[in-house]
């Protein structure tokens, strides 16, 4: 290897010449006295390609939706630092051929309400594809006595867009080398949502809370613990922006 700081060597000049005076061999199509220039610059060239490959996984983060996945970008699937997958209710609505494991007939009750105290119903049309319209209907409340509480408009929806995201995101699709959506397994992500409607079937403002002293403080319990949720799954399925 030729080193810029080493003397040359048997290029007929004496021990001792002045390091200004001593010949640089020629570099291809550049003139003799502009080799030194030509070896740094072109140093300077390879480390900037090495920073452009090493800044691609963070880049391709912004591709980082459904359409991303399912078409096998090598860069998403293979990039350990690429995390936060996620996309919204109204992405997954349009895009139910890229659905895994799960159809539009998938009920929710079943899928996610196993367990759920008796004080806690399902209003509507059972089904995957209904909680994802976006609609007044279907929705989960729970009922203490004549007080009622009912979940927020968008939680069924925001409950199935997590399920699909870990499916096609997360650490049970085998095509992928890590969870992109960062939230672990569907079976993980089932449990969550599982143990938040359970808490608020009991009465409790959250998972692990206190029930309740009376039906209306658990009915306000209930309420408060459908909304965390919602904003919990709501964040989760955001992580990658917008686009689907």
């Amino acid at each position: 290897m030729f080193r810029l700081d080493d003397e040359p060597k048997n290029l007929g000049e004496p021990i001792g010449a002045p390091r200004s005076e001593i010949p640089v061999p020629p570099v291809a199509g550049i003139a003799p006295h502009d080799g030194r220039r030509a070896l740094l610059t072109g140093g300077l060239a390879a480390g900037s390609l090495f920073v452009t490959l090493a800044s691609r996984p963070a880049l391709a983060a912004s591709s980082c939706t459904i359409s991303g996945m399912t078409s096998g970008i090598g860069s998403i699937r293979t990039a350990p630092s690429v995390g936060g997958c996620g996309s919204p209710p109204s992405c997954w609505s349009t895009r139910t051929s890229d659905w895994i494991g799960f159809s539009g007939t998938t009920k929710f009750t079943t899928t996610f309400m196993s367990g759920v105290a008796s004080a806690m119903g399902y209003y509507g049309t059972d089904s995957f594809s209904a909680c994802l319209t976006g609609t007044t209907t279907p929705v989960v409340y729970v009922a203490f006595g004549s007080s009622v509480a009912y979940s927020p408009v968008n939680t069924l929806a925001q409950c199935v867009a997590a399920v699909l995201n870990a499916s096609l995101f997360g650490s049970d699709n085998t095509k992928n080398a890590h969870d992109y959506y960062n939230h672990g397994s569907v079976s993980k992500v089932k449990t969550t949502i599982n143990n938040y409607l359970k808490a608020a079937s009991q009465g409790r403002a959250s998972v692990g809370g206190s029930v309740g002293r009376n039906n209306s403080t658990m009915a306000s319990n209930a309420t408060t613990c459908m909304n965390s949720l919602t904003n919990l799954l709501t964040g989760w399925n955001t992580q990658g922006g917008s686009a689907c």
